[in-house]
């Protein structure tokens, strides 16, 4: 029986030179001490032959850890300096598998800037704007003559002397007025004469609209409903003689007075056919269910039939003491339809809200039988 050669060990603890970890290098596991062998087949037999020529050409394929390591820079470049310096640290601090993962500290930063920003300038303070106070009621004056309100030095003054001038001295007047007729020619009065003239409302125009605004404005009255304006007529006192002046008065020409010789209205009577009228309770008369026309005039509830109606009834102050108001209604009653004369001391006559001033030209010229109507679209 042969008997087999004793083996040889050719494996085992290899000394070699010690090497500085990397830091890509994972930290060594624990294991058993430098006294356990690997335990690989003999060299002799065709395992432990391609073994050892695996063995071999791993160890000569794979890099060197000196190989592993970037090439050193030329000492003469400065600029490659600073990343061996960062590689040097960090093998430092991440030589194991928990220094790798730990967080790299921050460098604290100075908590005082070194350079403060510039505080912003302040803007400027806006002046104060200057105040401008009005007084309303500092300028506010009433012409006594006219009774219109307006404010000195301002637009108002126009308006107030146009106005002025037609309260005062009347409303001129060029005779164009479509359907109009002379009534009463050269009748004498006061100073000088006046024409009577009759116009058609229904006909309009320009020079009726600006008589019956003029009107309105100066009786504070509103404007007539156009159904009922269809029906008016209007009874002109036109004159171009001068305006009577008072015993003693000096003559003065009013504020923007019409040229001399100049024919304007300064007297206006509006009139209607109507239906009915209430009577007007004398002073100390009372009834049952007395009702109040307006203006302190007290009247009897009762409808009483009534042919005629007086609208608007206007004369210029300085006409006004010269019977001009009873011309024109003498006129009114005898012209308003063709053929009849109506009589106010008979009832036939009534007037629409009078003012306290033509109260007493009613009472006056109807002899206390005169009646008010309401002027709505019951008495068309």
């Amino acid at each position: 029986m042969e008997t087999r050669p004793a083996p040889r060990r050719t494996y085992g603890r290899r000394s070699t030179a010690p090497v500085a970890p990397s830091a890509f290098d994972s930290p060594p596991k624990a294991g058993p001490g430098p006294s356990t062998l690997l335990r690989t087949p003999p060299p002799s037999s065709p395992l432990g032959a391609r073994a050892s020529t695996s063995r071999k050409r791993a160890r000569d394929s794979s890099p060197s850890p000196t190989s592993r390591m970037p090439p050193s820079p030329p000492p003469s470049s400065p600029t490659r300096a600073a990343p061996l310096a960062r590689l040097d640290t960090n093998r430092a601090t991440q030589s194991t598998l928990r220094g790798f993962f730990a967080p790299v500290p921050k460098k604290r930063r100075d908590a005082t800037p070194t350079s403060a920003p510039a505080a912003p300038s302040p803007a400027p303070t806006p002046a104060p704007a200057k105040l401008t106070q009005l007084h309303f009621s500092a300028g506010l004056r009433t012409c006594p003559e006219c009774a219109m309100s307006y404010v000195r030095g301002g637009d108002d003054e126009a308006v107030h002397a146009r106005h002025h001038a037609r309260v005062t001295a009347g409303i001129p007047w060029d005779g164009r007025a479509p359907g109009s007729k002379v009534v009463k020619d050269r009748v004498a009065f006061a100073s000088g004469t006046v024409r009577v003239i009759e116009v058609d409302a229904s006909v309009g125009g320009a020079r009726v609209d600006d008589i019956l605004a003029t009107v309105d404005t100066v009786l504070s009255a509103p404007a007539l409903p156009p159904a009922i304006r269809e029906r008016c007529k209007l009874f002109l006192g036109v004159t171009a003689s001068p305006a009577p002046v008072k015993q003693g008065a000096k003559r003065a020409r009013p504020i923007g007075a019409p040229a001399k010789n100049r024919e304007r209205v300064v007297g206006v009577v509006v009139a209607q056919p109507i239906r009915w009228a209430m009577r007007v309770l004398r002073e100390g008369e009372s009834g049952e269910g007395v009702v109040d026309s307006g203006g302190g005039v007290m009247c009897d509830p009762e409808r009483l039939p009534t042919p005629l109606g007086i609208h608007r009834l206007f004369t210029v102050p300085a006409y006004r003491g010269h019977g001009l108001a009873q011309l024109l209604l003498d006129a009114t009653a005898a012209n308003m339809v063709y053929g009849c004369t109506f009589d106010p001391r008979a009832g036939q006559v009534a007037f629409s809200q009078p003012t306290e001033s033509g109260r007493k030209t009613m009472e006056k010229w109807g002899g206390g039988s005169v009646r008010v109507f309401v002027d709505d679209e019951s008495q068309l």
